[in-house]
């Protein structure tokens, strides 16, 4: 080789330089270059008008006649050769491009590289197999996506693929957990794997491209796999995967290599103590079956995601409880799951079985088994037999020593769902049981509660006394008699006695004029006070006694009293009072207040006055209202993520209040709080509502706004939301750690204590009810000349209907003409079935179906729709439909923005605008329909399961069933006797055969084409 200069190296042919350039230096347009020998003769010459740009001129092959491009023939397309051929064979590797995630789900599920966390670009990866025999050095090679080849990855000199083996490069990140080698690029792969698609190539030390993957459009929140990882095709990771895993690296789709997890099933409750005691859930009743659990701790320092594993006992897995998507557990932390109910107030994540645990845990002992995603087992448990009424438990939780809980707890308490046994310990408390009137005296002397009426089951009370230094919470604590512990009034979630002060509880009524915290039970304390004598317990929220006493007889007329308040001795109240008064609940009876003269001189000033006692409570709050018109919830006519949420006032009194100067927010400065008109009262029994923002109306009950949002804007995660008054008393206040997504949390009944999701307490499931109760209809006043009262409010209607059919992805070709008119489209085939349950027809006159979109754009029944009884509507995106029995209806083209295969709500909304049914489904089934099976509120499958014969969908009737349909079809022709010999040969296969050759002819005397599938 002559290079025009320089100091050549490396090379293994003989090199020489010229002086700088070659001759005066070889130009891009083309020349003559000359090989002349030692005599003159000129040996060889090229002449060439124009060089290639860029690159060399080569001759092909290095003998022959032609000169071309180099990179148009280099096996590797490189510029030029210098010294050696251009033609390097490239190696047959067994080496394979085996899947590629571009797109990593949301959330926990998408940590594909196990480092705890989800990254966009850190998450994505590109697997590779090696399908041969031998291991394959990869030192030198690049991986990488469509940028330049500086960019891709180059794996190190050490990097091996051993045989019939993976290895994994991810974009980033720490990633652990793995068996087969990783490799993390910089962050991202290239410049980052993009869900459009693009070509992923591996490139050998040479520059071969041994394996490239083109694809247009990467598969969303899942992987692109080969199936074999051999050679075979690419698929989405969903369908190859038997458990439709979204991703595997490392390992083949159909598998996974068995992973060791810090995991423990840490304690199980097989047999719930009877009664109260048993309420391991805290949903307020006691249920064999649903407050049975298992519960788990991850030892470990990462957050284990458990999306998509299974927990059960023995039985089939298909009855195993299948943990949701978001589902985590946190390091050194603990996720129970029970067999059913509604758990409240529990810190650790808590799921429910649907009423029973696999087939329920028996007494007699079976195993338990964690499952993961993948089908491995990741922990167990067997016991031959279960300890009564206890749980056995782990101690410490991640030993292999299991033990009766009592055994564990300081406290023998016999369960301990989400903590360890020894975290509640038994708490000494500074509490006294101080009086108790069993026995009020008749008449209105007995009027305890002070309500202006005597009763001898409301008057009676319980006081309580707080001897200590420190406020004490009576959150979830409950007080009673002897009878069942669910029978026990039980204080509300605000609910703290202060130090060397009060709290009573009378039998029910309305205390009025109280400086001290009064509570009232149902109209009566258990099962009421008896003047035999009976034994007092006070329950905190663990189920440990905080107090007791026992008494054979009370006396009459009268209470018993502990004089002092924190002593040992009681005794009838006339004796300790100066007053010879017969009770004094809320403060000492050597404490009664004298009746003050009036006196003429000045008076002293008057000391600071309690705070009042309101029967007012915080009944609803909105902080996440859904997407949409559905949260509309000021009724402006817009959605607004922070003008419709809203914070509702109910008032349980029989007396107006004011609010003039209150105000009203969530966790901000008071300050910042609303605050109410002068002119602001709340009418006993009714509601008031504070809105973000917006322009409410339609409101029957007084509505204010916010300057926009309320305080800084509720949050999803939670706040505390107060009420405080003119004087700066906090008079109600809600603490919550999660609002409920898409609908209100809604005191039920608005003056009780449970707070519960709005749709779990309405009867149509409604999203919220602001100014109303979660039954009632918002209340419509007739138009009159005079003034006429309100009209009633009426309860939202309850129909028979249902949702019952939808196809979003119709099956293509002919196959997918459901609306019959002969053609088939993506849009006009879509279709929505609805059906009547009931008795009776149903008009649709002005109501609306439709997909996510806006209201406005869902399709809107006609004035003269009807639905008959036990009978279906079908709505087509567009077209013609024909050969329909049912009434149908067709949209503009597409319901909504056009149903989509990834999932979507589909609601059906009354011509006053309440929700009536939705069907919300992540992904619809590919090529049919989803159905309810029954259609009668039955369960939503995919439509070949529910259908005898498999068919794709069934628009107007039963998937069970099929309308007889009038085809313009004949049967033709029949041979039932083919003539013998050759004359007989009928289908032409060149011999006769008497069977063979019968035939049945049909004939379409229609305008289009009839599909005979199936």
């Amino acid at each position: 080789v002559l290079f025009g200069g320089g100091t050549p190296t490396g090379f293994t042919t003989p090199v020489y330089t010229d002086d700088g350039r070659i001759g005066n230096g070889l130009t891009n347009k083309g020349e003559d270059v000359y090989l002349i020998d030692n005599n003159g003769h000129e040996i060889a010459v090229i002449t060439h008008e124009d060089w290639p740009s860029k690159q060399s001129l080569v001759r092909h092959p290095p003998d022959g006649d032609e000169l071309v491009a180099h990179k148009t023939v280099s096996t590797i397309k490189a510029l030029f050769s210098p010294g050696q051929t251009h033609i390097i064979p490239k190696p047959d590797y067994p080496l394979f491009i085996s899947e590629v995630l571009a797109d990593p789900p949301t959330g926990a599920a998408g940590d594909a590289n196990r480092d705890g966390r989800r990254d966009g670009y850190e998450d994505d990866f590109i697997e590779l197999y090696n399908a041969g025999s031998e291991s394959i050095s990869l030192a030198g090679w690049r991986l990488g996506d469509s940028t330049a080849l500086k960019n891709f990855f180059q794996f190190p000199v050490d990097a091996v693929i051993a045989p019939h083996s993976y290895i994994v490069l991810f974009g980033g990140g720490n990633p652990s957990g793995f068996t087969t080698p990783v490799y993390i690029d910089d962050g991202k792969i290239g410049n980052g794997l993009t869900s459009s698609g693009e070509d992923i190539r591996l490139i050998d030390d040479i520059g071969h491209e041994i394996d490239v993957v083109s694809h247009d459009e990467w598969p969303k929140d899942q992987s692109l796999v080969r199936n074999p990882p051999d050679g075979g095709p690419f698929v989405p990771h969903k369908t190859a995967s038997p458990i439709e895993l979204l991703f595997s690296p490392g390992h083949a789709s159909t598998t996974r290599p068995l992973l060791t997890y810090p995991l423990f099933i840490s304690e199980v409750l097989a047999d719930p103590p009877e009664g109260s005691a048993g309420d391991a859930n805290l949903d307020g009743q006691y249920d064999p079956h649903e407050d049975e659990f298992i519960e788990l701790y991850n030892a470990g320092s990462r957050p284990i995601s458990l999306a998509g594993w299974r927990l059960g006992d023995a039985g089939s897995l298909s009855d195993y409880f299948r943990f949701p998507r978001d589902a985590v557990i946190e390091p050194n932390s603990y996720v129970v799951l029970f067999g059913g109910g509604r758990p409240s107030e529990f810190t650790t994540s808590v799921y429910t079985d649907d009423g029973t645990i696999g087939d329920g845990l028996t007494d007699t002992g079976e195993s338990i088994h964690l499952i993961n995603d993948y089908g491995n087992e990741a922990a167990f448990l067997y016991q031959s037999t279960w300890p009564d009424d206890q749980s056995i438990v782990r101690t410490p939780s991640d030993s292999d020593t299991f033990v009766p809980h009592k055994t564990a707890s300081p406290t023998t308490a016999p369960f301990s769902p989400g903590h360890t046994p020894e975290t509640r310990p038994f708490l000494n408390y500074h509490l006294f049981i101080s009086e108790v009137l069993a026995d009020p005296p008749e008449g209105l002397e007995g009027d305890a509660n002070r309500d202006g009426r005597y009763d001898p089951h409301k008057d009676e009370f319980i006081e309580l006394y707080n001897a200590g230094s420190r406020p004490i919470s009576l959150a979830g604590w409950r007080l009673g008699d002897a009878g069942s512990l669910s029978d026990y009034f039980r204080f509300p979630r605000d609910a703290v006695i202060e130090p060397n002060s009060y709290v009573v509880l009378f039998g029910g009524g309305r205390p009025s004029e109280f400086t001290t915290s009064v509570y009232t039970d149902d109209g009566t304390i258990g099962d009421g006070l008896t003047d035999t004598g009976e034994s007092i317990h006070l329950i905190n929220d663990y189920g440990n006694e905080a107090a007791f006493l026992y008494q054979s007889t009370w006396p009459d007329d009268q209470s018993i009293v502990r004089t002092p308040s924190d002593s040992d001795t009681f005794v009838p109240h006339k004796t300790a009072s100066p007053t010879t008064a017969p009770f004094s609940p809320g403060h000492a009876p050597d404490d009664q207040p004298a009746t003050p003269e009036v006196p003429e001189t000045p008076e002293p000033e008057t000391p600071s006055e309690p705070i009042p006692t309101y029967a007012l409570f915080i009944s609803e709050v909105l902080a996440d209202p859904p997407s949409g018109a559905v949260g509309d919830a000021n009724q402006d006519g817009q959605r607004d993520g922070y003008e419709d949420e809203f914070i509702e006032l109910y008032n349980a009194d029989i007396k107006p209040i004011s609010l003039a100067g209150w105000r009203l927010g969530d966790n901000t400065s008071p300050g910042t709080h609303f605050q109410f008109p002068t002119n602001a009262v709340i009418e006993p029994g009714s509601y008031v509502v504070l809105f973000g923002g917006g322009n409410p109306s339609g409101f029957t009950v007084p509505v204010y706004t916010d300057d926009g949002r309320i305080g800084n804007g509720l949050t999803n995660k939670g706040e505390d939301i107060q009420l405080t008054d003119d004087a700066g008393n906090t008079i109600a206040v809600v603490s919550h750690g999660t609002w409920p997504k898409d609908q209100s949390l809604v005191r039920h009944p608005p003056d009780g204590d449970a707070l519960v999701s709005h749709k779990t307490a309405s009867p149509t499931e409604a999203s919220f009810s602001p100014g109303r109760a979660t039954d009632d209809e918002p209340e419509t006043p007739e138009a009159s000349e005079t003034p006429e009262p309100e009209t009633p409010s009426e309860p939202i209607p309850t129909y028979a209907l249902f949702i019952s059919e939808v196809l979003a992805d119709p099956p293509t070709g002919a196959a997918g003409d459901a609306n019959r008119d002969g053609r088939r489209d993506g849009y006009e085939d879509d279709f929505i079935e609805l059906y009547n349950a009931g008795s009776e027809s149903i008009s649709l006159a002005g109501w609306r179906l439709g997909d996510s979109t806006a209201l406005k754009n869902f399709f809107q029944f006609p004035v003269d729709a009807v639905i008959a009884p036990h009978s279906y509507i079908v709505l087509f995106g567009g077209g013609n439909p024909s050969g329909f029995t049912t009434p149908v209806y067709i949209d503009d083209g597409k319901i909504g923005n056009g149903l989509t295969s990834s999932g979507e709500d589909i609601r059906l909304i009354d011509d006053i605008g309440h929700e009536i049914d939705v069907v919300s489904h992540d992904e619809w089934p590919k090529d049919q329909s989803l159905v309810r099976n029954p259609p009668d509120g039955g369960p939503f499958v995919p439509h070949k399961t529910a259908s005898p014969i498999e068919l794709l969908f069934s628009p107007g009737h039963a998937s069970t069933t099929r309308p007889l349909l009038t085809y313009p079809l004949f049967i033709s022709e029949v041979l039932a006797d083919p003539p013998e010999g050759s004359a007989g040969d009928a289908n032409l296969d060149g011999q006769y055969d008497p069977h063979e050759d019968e035939f049945i002819e049909l004939y379409n005397a229609g305008s289009r084409p009839i599909s005979l599938a199936g």
